[in-house]
């Protein structure tokens, strides 16, 4: 019953990639500020990645994510932004070994293919960044996303670098199996990152940001985040309060009072398309101390998109077949990769 499906193939050299769960902690972030995070992260040093950042890298950092905070969609995002998360979630991520990305939010019902542009692009970004650091990497979606999570990927699996593209069934078609298998996921990995991630609602069930009901065709995920081990920084309780692990992730709503997330994660990096390059960025950075550039070029970050496209997904705000996020032109994922290179480049 287990429809986990795998493309997997042997890391080599620098490899390209919304929350970091870990058995350290867990972090919340966005596409375009998880290839940030890629960018920042050749800026710490490595001894910086037990402690904080070296002084030029953290105000690099500090840059990066003022860069992806920008609320250039309109959306009110500032009310969710923490200063000082992006390099707190770049220190934690450059200490894993192995890392399970997990994204996926099929909003757009109407549709066959429901996955919308956004939140892969960010994904593959910290796993791009990861893997250029040593890390391994397993990206873990729903069956339902599959096909344009493994398109967006595609370039890291084709190129032997060590990525695993995992999904899994819906809740209504879960078992025994899948417990087993999600286990196995969870207990495999030291940190979990969810990026553009749904979650379970107070009442159980998962919705969009329109508030219609997406269950029938969402996978509990955030299962990969309970069983995982507590951080050393918090004790985990039963009813997932405390801090570190047992925190964990949510999801940025504007109907709050109706969606409020279960689960909630210690560092939360916005926005959500920027989150991911901002993250990427940024783990190099606490990791390296040097201008490693492990962000994708602006030719592959279109390629990306439009392969993301082919296999279906569309704009989540339009819906339409088009390489665009949220209803912004293509030029302003573009403009934010150019603005977040220059800054770890200087």
């Amino acid at each position: 019953r287990t429809r986990a499906r795998s493309a997997s193939l042997g890391y080599s050299g620098i490899a390209r990639a919304a929350a970091v769960f870990a058995k350290v902690p867990v972090l919340s972030c966005s596409s375009a500020a998880l290839l940030a995070l890629a960018s920042a992260t050749r800026l710490f040093s490595s001894s910086a990645a037990s402690a904080s950042a070296a002084p030029d890298a953290a105000d690099k950092c500090a840059r990066i994510e003022e860069r992806i905070q920008r609320d250039e969609g309109g959306r009110g995002i500032q009310g969710f932004c923490i200063p000082g998360e992006l390099e707190r979630a770049s220190v934690d991520l450059a200490k894993a070994n192995s890392v399970a990305i997990l994204t996926g939010f099929p909003a757009l019902l109407d549709f066959d293919q429901p996955q919308e542009t956004d939140g892969p692009p960010g994904a593959v970004a910290i796993a791009r960044a990861c893997l250029a650091l040593g890390k391994t990497v397993k990206i873990v979606t729903d069956d339902v996303n599959y096909p344009v999570i493994a398109a967006a990927a595609k370039e890291l699996t084709d190129a032997n670098k060590g990525i695993t593209v995992l999904s899994f069934p819906p809740g209504p078609s879960w078992g025994a199996e899948e417990d087993k298998a999600v286990d196995a996921l969870a207990r495999s990995v030291d940190h979990v990152v969810a990026i553009e991630r749904t979650g379970p609602s107070a009442d159980g069930r998962y919705y969009t940001m329109r508030v219609r009901d997406m269950t029938r065709i969402v996978a509990p995920l955030e299962k990969i985040v309970e069983i995982a081990p507590a951080s050393p920084q918090g004790e985990r309780t039963r009813d997932g309060e405390g801090s570190g692990q047992g925190r964990r992730f949510w999801s940025a709503v504007r109907r709050a009072e109706l969606l409020r997330r279960r689960h909630q994660p210690p560092h939360h990096v916005q926005r959500f398309e920027l989150g991911g390059y901002g993250l990427a960025a940024a783990v190099a950075l606490a990791s390296t101390g040097n201008e490693l550039d492990v962000l994708a070029s602006e030719r592959e970050e279109v390629a990306l998109l439009n392969r993301m496209v082919e296999a279906g997904s569309r704009d989540g705000v339009t819906a339409e077949l088009r390489a665009t996020v949220d209803g912004l032109p293509l030029e302003a994922s573009l403009s934010a990769l150019r603005d977040i290179r220059a800054i770890l480049m200087e």
